[in-house]
Order: C-alpha cells, then sequence, then structure tokens
C-alpha cells in the first residue's frame, strides 16, 4: 500500500499533564515526518515529547524530545522518509510543557 501524506495532527496546545496529543488508529501505520513546536509565552517553556507505545508508560525510556524553549522560539523536528512510524493502536505521541496553553504543536506526515 502507498503512503499518503498529510497533516497528523492540527495545530494545538500542549498540557502540562504529559497528555496524549495522537494515538495511532485501528488498522493505520502512521508515520510522522515534521513536528513543529512553538513557545508562544512570554517566558521560557520546558518541552517534553514521548513516542509511547501502546503497552508502556511515558517516562524516559519513551523520550523523543526534552527541551528549554526561550519565548517565540520555533523548534522543528524532521524524521527521514518514510518517518518515525506508529504501527500498533494507540501507539501515540505525548506531551507537557511547564504552563498550559502556551506552547503550540503540529505534524505531519503520512498513512498507510
Amino acid at each position: 500500500m502507498a503512503i499518503t501524506y498529510s497533516q497528523i495532527l492540527d495545530i494545538t496546545t500542549i498540557a502540562t499533564d504529559s497528555s496524549v496529543l495522537f494515538n495511532n488508529p485501528v488498522g493505520t501505520t502512521t508515520y510522522i515526518r515534521v513536528i513543529h513546536i512553538y513557545n508562544g509565552n512570554t517566558s521560557a517553556e520546558t518541552v517534553c515529547l514521548w513516542k509511547k507505545p501502546a503497552a508502556i508508560a511515558v517516562g524516559a525510556l519513551t523520550a523523543i524530545f526534552k527541551k528549554v524553549m526561550q519565548p517565540d522560539e520555533v523548534q522543528i523536528l524532521e524524521y527521514a522518509s518514510p518517518g518515525m512510524m506508529l504501527d500498533t493502536l494507540n501507539d501515540g505521541i505525548y506531551g507537557d510543557t511547564t504552563t498550559a496553553l502556551k506552547v503550540t504543536i503540529w505534524m505531519s506526515g503520512g498513512t498507510e
């Protein structure tokens, strides 16, 4: 089957509680190519992202990004083709930040 590239996650804000940003749907393999993160706060924010397999808790072993981002800073994470793979139901991308609703994120990639 061919990979169809599109927006995986529309622009949204990151919470403060290691919450789910994207869950892989049933019968789908998702390939994340780009994650775009923006700190819209007037102060620094510590931003954390995890690639969480369905059966494993969020934690140090699943971390994919952690950075203190300055005000108005943009961070773009790009993964080589075909992308970071999520291939099991409820594999997910989770995130948290210092202050809720100040940091935005969106992701693009493909599915098959």
